[in-house]
């Protein structure tokens, strides 16, 4: 699981220094995310999630993010897309992505790109 006092000493710093000298809001593509679903590891990407989420509360930045949607297919996922996606405003999936498409039309969270 991501820790939270790590996360604000390196990221949040590092995000306001760069937010405070930039003339436009910041764009952020999150990886770890999508590293830490790859593993399984669903509850440490909403808890990433959730610290982005905290983040924005102070800096303003806008924070884009990407999963395969094959990681979500595994019997252990469970509802684990629909937990990640929940903490997102919106979310976007590719017409092209079949997998993708049926998952996400599990959720109410899904606007079609």
């Amino acid at each position: 699981r991501p820790e939270r006092a790590l996360f604000e000493a390196h990221v949040g710093d590092l995000v306001a220094r760069l937010s405070a000298g930039s003339p436009a809001p910041l764009r952020i593509y999150g990886e770890l995310v999508e590293i830490l679903a790859e593993e399984g590891n669903f509850a440490g990407a909403a808890a990433l999630e959730d610290l982005w989420n905290e983040l924005r509360t102070v800096v303003p930045f806008a924070l884009l993010c990407g999963y395969s949607s094959g990681h979500f297919a595994a019997p252990n996922a469970g509802r684990a897309l629909e937990h990640i996606c929940a903490r997102h405003g919106r979310i976007h999936q590719g017409h092209a992505d079949v997998l993708g498409s049926w998952l996400l039309r599990q959720s109410s969270h899904a606007d079609a790109v």
